[in-house]
């Protein structure tokens, strides 16, 4: 130990480290992050003598996550403004370390649209991000540059990437759940947009999915602010305003109560109450504006 070599150390105490690699294991990289601000540093592990690159300087309040796909550099950051985030590219052969020279954005910044993290492949792009309160994937065909939005069953739902280690391949792992649906992990083609269910939690009890419905529907508040709600009940119930509900909610630190699938809540359904999440303002729910308006 007292010969091996210290290559970084960090002597702010507001920020963790973490290290890993890069999808296509071109890159290790050593993560810094705040509540509010980030840094990452690059080593090739091919020439593991050489000093680290400092990617981009840390900078109050800017955040920024590191990605490497083939011949370049993948960035998602809230730079300039870009409180939901943005997707910027810079090429391995005209990246500047330490600067923003060359960087070009791919994805704008959007404000009903937060980005949130990416999946890269050889040959394909997962895009994971969060829409009118649910999380959203879509995937992108290097070939050809389209991008297609996976579609999924029930209007609100929460969808997020399993560990992809297989950087060569045409396949995306997934987990996914709703208001009635235990949570599920899948396989899905990228090629031919096709799915296939590896796995799904089990209910005791003889559990029917299809006696329940879920659905969004929205609340108006005193400001005027349309407040997204996800609701569950079973299907006999008559939405007629005398039904018993338990309504749930919180809003702060930018939180999301996600719309997932929870059998202790069956027994409350069972006696017709409805099920509510309110998506509130505080949290992360419509983005970072609607965590700021709480």
């Amino acid at each position: 130990v007292d010969k091996d070599e210290v290559i970084y150390q960090e002597d702010d105490e507001r920020f963790s480290v973490y290290i890993c690699k890069t999808e296509d294991d071109e890159y290790i990289l050593i993560e810094l992050e705040s509540q509010i601000t980030s840094e990452v540093w690059l080593l090739n592990p091919q020439t593991p003598k050489e000093k680290l690159k400092l990617f981009l300087p840390r900078q109050n309040g800017v955040e920024y996550n590191v990605y490497h796909q083939n011949d370049r550099f993948l960035i998602v950051t809230n730079q300039d403004g870009a409180k939901n985030f943005k997707l910027m590219e810079v090429l391995d052969s005209q990246f500047v370390a330490g600067t923003t020279q060359n960087w070009v954005e791919r994805i704008p910044h959007r404000p009903t649209i937060r980005l949130h993290n990416l999946t890269p492949f050889k040959h394909f792009l997962v895009i994971w991000e969060r829409e009118d309160a649910n999380k959203t994937m879509r995937v992108q065909d290097l070939k050809t540059s389209q991008i297609t939005k996976v579609s999924f069953p029930s209007p609100v739902y929460v969808v997020y990437a399993q560990t992809n280690k297989n950087y060569d391949t045409h396949i995306v792992r997934f987990t996914y759940t709703d208001l009635v649906t235990p949570k599920s992990i899948f396989d899905y083609n990228m090629n031919d947009h096709t799915r296939i269910l590896l796995k799904e939690d089990p209910v005791l009890g003889g559990y029917d999915r299809t006696q329940y419905v879920s659905t969004r529907i929205y609340a108006t508040s005193s400001d005027g602010t349309r407040v997204p709600m996800s609701l569950v009940h079973k299907k006999n119930v008559v939405l007629n305003g005398d039904n018993r509900c338990l309504l749930y909610g919180y809003g702060a630190y930018g939180s999301v109560i996600e719309p997932s699938f929870c059998s202790n809540r069956l027994s409350l359904l069972e006696r017709d109450f409805i099920f509510v999440i309110g998506h509130i303002r505080g949290g992360g729910a419509l983005g970072r504006p609607w965590y700021e308006d709480g």
